[in-house]
């Protein structure tokens, strides 16, 4: 308010310095909060994944039950589930055609399945080519997915992994949901153009990839519908695998 001087003057005091200093520790203090919030949530986000795994789904799993011996593969961030090509009633070369392989698919007695972004999976072949709008184009939720499937000879060359012994009735229940997962045609899984080498392809698939629903997330909802021992949310690799008997972290698969 206006302040008299001493020849009865009156003098307006200008405030304008401590509004604006006001506004500048607002903005300081919000920007502080949001800071905060945007570090907690990634923090969270990977304390509560892996508090979960004191909690796992299918607790009494027994895996000395199984006689059919699939696996948990990672490459340090992806993991994928590695089935038989054959067992007494299921030939996965019937659902993924040998025509669209470059090699013949005869010697083959393993096949690595992952799900994941359609984007991320056909412009990143090497860690090398990944882009940040790639990354934020995965994320966002809104992309269509891809099944990609890799026929192996043999898992002895695989050094991230976990045996998963299934019994007959937990290999139908895996392998059904990887089947929901895919576009069929005729009982087929409808192929994509694009590989990273002779013995993998690409096939379209239902779902979009997103923060809580990621490639590991889907190994982990595969294997909690066949009865295994798994974490109830799997974002990152090493959950899918941390309940399963034969875990050795980087070791061989096999020994």
């Amino acid at each position: 308010m206006p302040e008299s001087s001493e020849y009865g003057l009156e003098m307006q005091v200008d405030r304008r310095p401590q509004q604006r200093i006001g506004a500048i520790s607002g903005l300081v203090r919000r920007s502080a909060v949001a800071a905060a919030c945007l570090l907690a949530l990634p923090l969270a986000y990977v304390g509560i994944s892996f508090a979960l795994l004191a909690f796992p789904a299918n607790d009494d799993w027994d895996p000395a039950a199984g006689t059919i011996l699939a696996f948990v593969t990672s490459n340090g961030v992806h993991a994928d589930l590695v089935l038989p090509v054959r067992t007494a009633d299921r030939d996965w070369r019937t659902t993924f055609r040998p025509e669209h392989f470059a090699v013949s698919l005869d010697g083959a007695r393993y096949l690595a399945i992952g799900w994941g972004d359609r984007d991320f999976y056909l412009q990143t072949p090497t860690w090398a080519d990944l882009t940040v709008p790639t990354a934020l184009r995965a994320l966002s939720g809104r992309n269509p997915s891809l099944v990609h499937v890799t026929y192996l000879r043999s898992v002895r060359g695989i050094t991230n992994g976990a045996p998963m012994p299934l019994t007959e009735e937990a290999h139908r229940a895996l392998a059904a949901y990887v089947e929901r997962t895919l576009v069929l045609a005729d009982g087929r899984a409808v192929a994509v153009p694009g590989s990273y080498s002779r013995a993998d392809a690409f096939f379209e698939a239902h779902g979009s990839y997103s923060p809580v629903s990621t490639c590991n997330a889907w190994v982990g909802e595969a294997l909690q519908s066949a009865g295994v021992r798994v974490s109830r949310w799997t974002p990152f690799d090493l959950q899918t695998m941390w309940h399963l008997p034969g875990y050795r972290g980087n070791g061989p698969l096999l020994r």
